[in-house]
């Protein structure tokens, strides 16, 4: 299920090249968010959810180093959790756990990249989480989110923290104005 909500809107990988086949060709881009999971350089785009180019958006390089950093730090601890053994727990909690070292990283990467686009971050959620797709407050703030319809279907998100994740069918958010 989770890998169903991650993929919605991309295409295939390819394995050759180890790149995506098809990067955001939204005319009007309203947000990037950080997703580790996808390969690239960590940003996919708000609306279609297709891999965005850091150098796309003006990120320089030092930024780059930082981004990719995180980001493969942020998808060695994803692997752990996919692979389902004896780390599976260390690993979900060091994805939820916003003192982490990747997470302190990923918000320092998000206000850089949010100096001149909307960056927003992906929220992890375990499929065992009884909540999962359908926080009714943010986890971080515990405002209300909004619900934000694009391409691949609604986001729900959160302002105030840059939260965002797909809902679970069903789930309620306040709709974006």
């Amino acid at each position: 299920m989770v890998r169903k909500m991650h993929f919605q809107g991309r295409r295939q990988v390819n394995r050759r090249a180890g790149q995506l086949v098809d990067k955001c060709r939204c005319s009007r881009r309203t947000g990037v968010i950080l997703v580790a999971t996808f390969g690239g350089d960590g940003l996919s785009c708000f609306d279609c959810n297709l891999d965005v180019a850091a150098s796309s958006i003006g990120v320089g390089p030092d930024d780059q180093f930082v981004l990719h950093r995180w980001r493969d730090a942020e998808s060695a601890l994803y692997s752990l959790w996919t692979a389902s053994g004896s780390l599976e727990s260390f690993a979900a909690l060091s994805l939820r756990d916003e003192g982490t070292w990747t997470n302190q990283l990923r918000r320092t990467i998000r206000r850089r990249i949010g100096r001149r686009h909307r960056c927003w971050m992906q929220l992890f959620q375990s499929t065992s989480d009884q909540e999962f797709g359908r926080p009714h407050r943010c986890p971080s703030c515990g405002l209300q989110p909004e619900l934000i319809p694009v391409s691949v279907g609604p986001r729900l998100a959160c302002r105030r923290c840059w939260f965002t994740w797909f809902p679970a069918e069903g789930s309620a958010g306040r709709r974006a104005a």
